[in-house]
């Protein structure tokens, strides 16, 4: 499959960034179809002031507002490292939002070695125990690429720095 491999973020769900993300978003999706682009990696975003539950409404509420049937590109929301304000550092969270997506065969999952590490789940230690809880929380069959990478830092540092193959954590 073709994949898109620029990422978009989606910047503080809750703010005016969203009304910025949106229209941008919406720009690369239609792009992105007439490119023949199978896949979209999408990056959540940030919430600063909001609580959760709020946040991953906004998002549900975005995705099926641009979400069309007649679109042949996937949203890929990206594992995240759960930084700070990030929204996405845990399968939960993301199960949260794909769940109220309107559109499921128009949402999947990228999980990132990097982001996954650093969020506290130990794909170095046990591959196969974070692959089933991923399968447990989203399903396996959501997942539609990889972004292979090590991290600068140990599991769990929710730091969010990659790392050459091989030359790190």
């Amino acid at each position: 499959d073709v994949l898109d491999g620029s990422k978009f973020w989606w910047q503080h769900p809750m703010s005016a960034g969203l009304q910025v993300s949106i229209p941008i978003f919406s720009g690369l999706t239609k792009m992105n179809r007439s490119r023949e682009i199978k896949n979209q990696i999408s990056q959540i975003g940030l919430q600063r002031t909001y609580a959760r539950q709020q946040v991953d409404v906004q998002v549900r509420s975005a995705l099926n507002d641009l979400l069309t049937p007649e679109q042949h590109t996937t949203v890929l929301l990206e594992t995240m490292a759960g930084k700070g304000s990030e929204v996405g550092g845990t399968f939960e969270e993301l199960r949260r939002i794909i769940d109220g997506v309107q559109l499921q065969d128009k949402i999947g999952v990228c999980l990132d070695t990097c982001h996954v590490s650093d969020g506290g789940y130990p794909l170095a230690e046990d591959l196969d125990g974070v692959l089933t809880q991923f399968d447990r929380v989203i399903g396996l069959d959501r997942l539609r690429a990889l972004h292979l990478n090590d991290s600068k830092n140990p599991c769990g540092s929710h730091k969010d720095r990659h790392e050459q193959i091989g030359k790190g954590f």
